[in-house]
């Protein structure tokens, strides 16, 4: 695998540690730049030859992004909600961040020779 592969998933587990504050929830925006991200680095790792199940894995972060941004709208347009609606950004955001972190493992497990 190339290292720009590597390089765009790790930024994304980066800039996906950011969310672990409550007043994250704010920040809905840039979870819309991320989710864009994700397809481009499945793409690019999938052209690279990378194995069938890190698409899957990407889909299954790219799906989180989304449940997070539905949280963090309905966190700002329905006030009585917003405890639940913390509850489930903070869940969806860390789900994305671990099934980018699972990817980063898989595909550095495969470039070594490992077994995961």
């Amino acid at each position: 695998m190339t290292s720009g592969a590597l390089a765009g998933l790790r930024q994304l587990h980066d800039d996906l540690a950011l969310f672990d504050h409550p007043d994250s929830i704010r920040r809905v925006d840039e979870l819309g730049r991320i989710a864009a991200t994700l397809p481009r680095c499945a793409a690019e790792l999938e052209a690279e030859g990378a194995p069938d199940d890190v698409r899957e894995r990407l889909a299954m972060a790219f799906h989180a992004v989304r449940r997070a941004e539905r949280a963090a709208l309905g966190y700002r347009d329905r006030p009585l909600t917003r405890p639940l609606s913390q509850t489930k950004f903070a869940l969806a955001s860390g789900q994305a961040r671990g099934w980018v972190l699972n990817t980063i493992g898989r595909v550095e497990g495969d470039a070594t020779g490992e077994e995961r």
